[in-house]
């Protein structure tokens, strides 16, 4: 692929050689509505020119302002395959957040979802001297602002079409002409402490992330495969997950929304899904808890399919050959109890991917029973998303797998994960101190999460460098493994361990209504409650402070949680304190639970 230098060339190719295949498609309804290649292409290239139409010129910095919809990609193409630069912005991001961003990345027009969004430019307007240019996906009737031109994206294609046939230019012409050093997208970190930093990713390192995808699947994904795409795309993982499809040849059917997921699977049928951690999280709790009710018939069978399944896949880790025994009740355990969970994905999933926070060993395992094998990889903002990953041949649960490509990792004195990769970052936006601080001397990127390798050679996370916990006692405690075993439990469903500089560990322990529906009545409780009721209630305290106890158990004394606080609010993205990629902002929960936390301290 020596004569592909950018996003765009790879665009170019598909529309020389394939123009009429389904290459992406969004689920609508009952149905899934293709785009050939062609109608593809000319999309991007309209949205383009539309831009260029409007004085958008060379050079200038587009955000894109909505949730994940097939427009949000056409237009991240027709920025990138036009000389401009790409500003994605998450969509529950604040007025003054995106105020940062837009000033700080020098933003002169913005493509927004709906209404929803639009007024949240419009409160910041006048705060955004550069911007001049408003491009709404929806038809919604849009207030005027003065000496701000507004515009719906299907008349700025109308504009663009207009443009191509009075100028005679082609988005060829651009493409072609792209260096590959020239900046293709800013993305702002979604940082859980601190303003966010805008990582500058050129074409070449963008290009160098998906071929080092591509050599790492070795022609395992192809025309014949799907993907569901419903991750953020103003997330490094889904913006990834989005231009797959350029480099691989998959088809790419976007999402209706997080809300849809589970009709839209059955419509799509995906063979393979990109996911962070948290919606299998989500998926194993509501399996798990609709077993736990089951009648005592149907729960020893499930017993029993766990038991046998475990068997079959522990000889299968060890490079053992199950017994034929072994194997026909395995086919059994999946045909009577993991059968459905498989085709509740859509039925086709060849395997699924996840990365962006670690994913308990417990869940890998359990959707491996369903033939559904989890590929935890492993990247970052920086590295424009994925480095390492677990291979199809063999998957190791508790590691985030292999390099891939030409991906280099060695580890520093103090265990940080050091990379070296040409698909990474060029520097922070206007930022070179931090850009200085983030790289050794002799040009590795410091990751700031704390590794080892396995014996078989695959990279194991342990801790967030900064995350590390040291007691008054000198103890040093990776809070990121206890916290993934607390909400493996049935009533958590998020937990944050607190202890650096202080005796003991503690936690603050995020629950949701959902999580306790079947069991009101024995908690004396009514259907109607609130959050804050349930938080209150010394049942409720009991029912979690057993579950701790379960994982306390199995830890170092050093390591147990003494004392913990029911948070009254949900840990949500709405509310602040999760990020947009789902992480808790420790900062946030702190500050917000600060004297109930110190009361911890003080009451034991």
């Amino acid at each position: 692929m020596s004569n592909i230098q950018s996003i765009g060339d790879l665009l170019l190719k598909h529309f020389d050689t394939n123009s009429l295949y389904p290459l992406v498609g969004s689920v609508v309804g009952t149905e899934v509505r293709h785009l050939t290649v062609k109608s593809y292409y000319h999309r991007i290239e309209k949205t383009a020119y539309g831009l260029e139409a409007n004085g958008i010129e060379k050079g200038d910095s587009v955000a894109i302002l909505s949730n994940t919809n097939l427009d949000w990609n056409v237009c991240d193409l027709a920025i990138m395959c036009s000389k401009r630069t790409t500003i994605p912005i998450y969509p529950s991001y604040t007025s003054e957040e995106i105020e940062f961003i837009i000033n700080h990345s020098e933003v002169t027009s913005i493509f927004v979802e709906n209404n929803i969004q639009f007024l949240k430019i419009k409160e910041i307007i006048s705060k955004c001297p550069k911007l001049k240019l408003i491009v709404t996906f929806s038809n919604e009737e849009i207030e005027p602002i003065a000496n701000i031109t507004i515009k719906s994206l299907e008349t700025i294609i109308k504009d663009g079409s207009d443009f191509l046939e009075d100028n005679h230019h082609s988005l060829k012409q651009d493409i072609i002409s792209i260096p590959p050093e020239s900046n293709a997208t800013i993305i702002y970190t979604s940082g859980t402490t601190g303003l966010p930093k805008g990582a500058v990713v050129t074409h070449h390192g963008l290009l160098q992330m998906l071929l080092n995808v591509k050599g790492f699947m070795q022609n395992r994904i192809d025309k014949n495969d799907r993907s569901l795409t419903f991750l953020p795309l103003s997330h490094v993982l889904g913006r990834a997950d989005s231009l797959l499809c350029l480099i691989l040849g998959n088809q790419t059917i976007y999402s209706e929304g997080f809300d849809h997921i589970a009709d839209n699977l059955k419509v799509c049928k995906p063979t393979f899904l990109i996911a962070v951690p948290r919606v299998f999280e989500k998926i194993y709790a509501k399996i798990k808890s609709k077993m736990a009710n089951e009648n005592l018939i149907k729960s020893k069978l499930i017993d029993w399919a766990e038991t046998v399944s475990k068997t079959y896949f522990n000889k299968i880790q060890s490079d053992l050959s199950p017994t034929t025994f072994e194997i026909t009740q395995r086919e059994l355990a999946y045909n009577l109890v993991f059968s459905k969970i498989y085709e509740n994905l859509g039925g086709k999933v060849r395997f699924l991917v996840t990365g962006g926070a670690p994913l308990e060993k417990e869940i890998i395992n359990f959707f491996k029973m369903a033939n559904l094998p989890i590929l935890e990889g492993y990247g970052l903002t920086e590295t424009i998303g994925p480095i390492t990953l677990n291979p199809l041949r063999k998957q190791i649960p508790g590691s985030v797998g292999l390099p891939i490509g030409e991906v280099k990792i060695k580890f520093a004195e103090d265990g940080e994960i050091l990379i070296k990769t040409e698909g990474m970052l060029k520097e922070y936006y206007k930022n070179e101190e931090a850009t200085k601080e983030s790289f050794t001397e002799d040009g590795w990127f410091k990751s700031g999460d704390i590794g080892e390798l396995n014996s078989s050679g695959y990279v194991v996370i342990t801790d967030r460098k900064k995350d590390i916990i040291i007691t008054s006692g000198g103890k040093n405690i990776a809070p990121q493994k206890i916290e993934n075993l607390m909400k493996l439990q049935p009533h958590i469903a998020q937990f944050m361990m607190i202890g650096d500089k202080r005796k003991y560990a503690v936690g603050v322990v995020g629950i949701e209504k959902a999580l306790f529906e079947d069991e009101f009545e024995s908690l004396g409780l009514d259907h109607l409650c609130t959050l804050d009721d349930l938080a209150k209630s010394p049942k409720v305290k009991e029912v979690i402070e057993e579950e701790i106890d379960r994982v306390n158990a199995n830890l170092a004394p050093f390591e147990t949680i003494k004392d913990f606080f029911i948070s009254p609010l949900e840990i949500s993205l709405e509310n602040g304190f999760l990020t947009p990629s789902l992480k808790i902002k420790k900062r946030e929960i702190f500050n917000k639970f600060s004297s109930e936390i110190d009361a911890l301290y003080r009451d034991s």
